[in-house]
């Protein structure tokens, strides 16, 4: 793999996607993604209108805090927050996979939202 990699996402998180920007008639605050067989898939969603999105995500990297994942949360109305979470300790090739699937997840929720960029290492961040 080069460091260009590009994943794909299922088609059950594109659809997550678009019902969380409003481009449906559902939504969601929040969902994680994980690179799975070389696809982005979706793993935890949060409903929208939930009331402790906090909680949710940091209960979601607390179940397994060595896993590199991604983060889409909900900020406002039309802005959205895309989280890598890579934790120090996780595998290098975990790293790398994450490192160089951003792009592939920056592209795929820029098509549907306004978003605000974040990289954390740790759960303290």
């Amino acid at each position: 793999m080069t460091h260009a990699a590009s994943f794909d996402l299922e088609e059950e998180l594109q659809k997550k996607l678009k019902a969380s920007c409003g481009i449906s008639t559902s939504s969601i605050d929040a969902l994680q993604m994980r690179i799975v067989d070389e696809k982005l898939k979706a793993t935890c969603t949060l409903p929208s209108g939930s009331s402790d999105m906090n909680g949710a995500v940091r209960q979601w990297l607390s179940a397994d805090p060595f896993a590199p994942c991604y983060v889409f949360a909900r900020l406002e109305p039309e802005v959205w927050l895309l989280a890598s979470f890579v934790p120090d300790g996780a595998a290098v090739r975990q790293k790398m996979l994450y490192s160089a699937g951003r792009e592939s997840v920056r592209k795929a929720v820029g098509a549907f939202a306004r978003v605000v960029e974040v990289h954390w290492a740790s759960l303290d961040e």
